[in-house]
């Protein structure tokens, strides 16, 4: 461990250095030399990037690099530089996630994940379908770290009982499998919404950042074209899994006792809970139909349409009005020492260094567009442009996937 530290800290030290020598070489050498301000920008976004890559320093600290070098280097003024790192999308952020936090605090989560599991329910094969439909479904709304980080631990339960059964050798495939469901279902259910992973939303901000004559992506627009390539995924890995690289013996059975020792112990569902599930199941049906669905035979109206100012109104609205309603319930059960459904104890909670992380990047694609050096490497990448769409796709993916 020791020896991994120091090799740890040694390419911290290399990246922070290197860092710098991109920096200042780029300063020296502009890579446009008609266009001044996208030079700077170039020699800012690499550092970043090696900075980013290499931790160098804590990753929000990069982030903060526009604040400063931005305004020095005459690429944006300070006053303008300083919103980008607050927005309508970290609104919806912040409010997902305090949802999320409180449905973490008062076990709904677990509550939903054990029912799926026990409905899904059967043999080896289902009982990993219900753990990937389980896990896949929470990822959708809460962090795929804190959704497996709940789901593993019920995994390993049933695991050792199959083990105690028919012996470690023989659980082999079982076990595997169902933890490599439980990892593939979190990464996938994060792919469904905005809020199931930070890159979806730092995509749509981005995307609005860069393109801002189009129409931006909503919710439930996100929702209709994700959920069903969720859904073909979970089923794809799901049939890998159990069907050609961890089929499970004929004769393994599974013995549901795990599941329903766990579902018994969180006893009946609370005040609380109830008050949060319709709160949740509100919050999503209003971030769906917000805005008009194409759902390609029919148009679905949204409901904004309603308002007096519709194009006003949007997910981050919805985020934090339904958060702020769980601030405002009491609680029924002051055991815990709670007064109301959503206290003070979840703003710490939140994770302000990914919100910061977040302005980083909305600042770099601002500084990019508004230098021109967005359309610089556009004009460099006009080969890549000549490619077919499916080829550049996978061309994308893997940059993305590798990067």
């Amino acid at each position: 461990m020791a020896i991994q530290g120091q090799q740890t800290d040694k390419a911290r030290t290399i990246g922070l250095w290197l860092g710098l020598a991109a920096f200042l070489l780029l300063m020296l050498f502009p890579v446009a030399s008609t266009n001044e301000a996208a030079s700077k920008m170039a020699a800012v976004a690499l550092l970043m990037a090696i900075w980013w890559v290499s931790d160098a320093i804590p990753l929000f600290a990069t982030a903060l690099l526009p604040l400063v070098l931005f305004p020095m280097l005459g690429i944006m003024d300070g006053g303008a530089t300083a919103p980008i790192y607050f927005n309508s999308i970290i609104v919806l952020f912040i409010g997902g996630f305090m949802i999320a936090l409180t449905m973490e605090k008062w076990d709904l989560h677990r509550r939903i994940a054990l029912n799926i599991i026990h409905l899904v329910g059967g043999g080896p094969s289902r009982i990993v379908l219900g753990f990937m439909i389980a896990t896949a479904f929470l990822s959708m709304w809460i962090s795929n770290t804190a959704t497996a980080v709940m789901m593993v631990p019920i995994g390993l339960a049933i695991i050792l009982q199959v083990e105690d059964d028919f012996g470690a050798e023989r659980t082999h495939s079982f076990s595997v499998g169902l933890m490599l469901g439980i990892a593939y279902a979190a990464s996938v259910g994060g792919l469904m919404t905005l809020l199931g992973t930070p890159p979806n939303l730092s995509f749509v901000r981005i995307f609005e950042i860069l393109f801002p004559e189009a129409p931006s992506i909503a919710f439930g627009q996100w929702i209709v074209v994700a959920v069903p390539i969720g859904i073909v995924m979970i089923g794809f890995i799901w049939l890998l899994i159990t069907q050609v690289f961890y089929r499970t013996p004929q004769d393994l059975t599974v013995d549901q006792a795990v599941v329903e020792k766990e579902r018994s112990q969180l006893g009946e569902m609370s005040f609380e809970e109830k008050v949060i599930l319709a709160v949740f199941t509100t919050s999503a049906i209003l971030w769906v139909f917000r805005v008009d669905l194409n759902l390609g035979l029919l148009t679905i109206p949204g409901w904004s349409r309603l308002l007096p100012f519709p194009e006003m109104v949007d997910d981050g609205t919805v985020a934090i009005a339904m958060a702020s309603i769980l601030f405002l319930i009491p609680t029924r059960d002051r055991t815990k020492g709670y007064r109301r459904i959503m206290g003070p104890d979840v703003i710490p909670k939140l994770p302000w260094n990914i919100v910061l992380l977040f302005g980083g990047g909305f600042a770099l694609a601002a500084g990019l567009q508004q230098t021109g050096l967005a359309t610089l490497i556009g004009e460099q990448l006009q080969v890549v442009g000549n490619l077919p769409t499916f080829a550049m796709i996978i061309l994308v993916c893997l940059m993305i996937t590798f990067l």
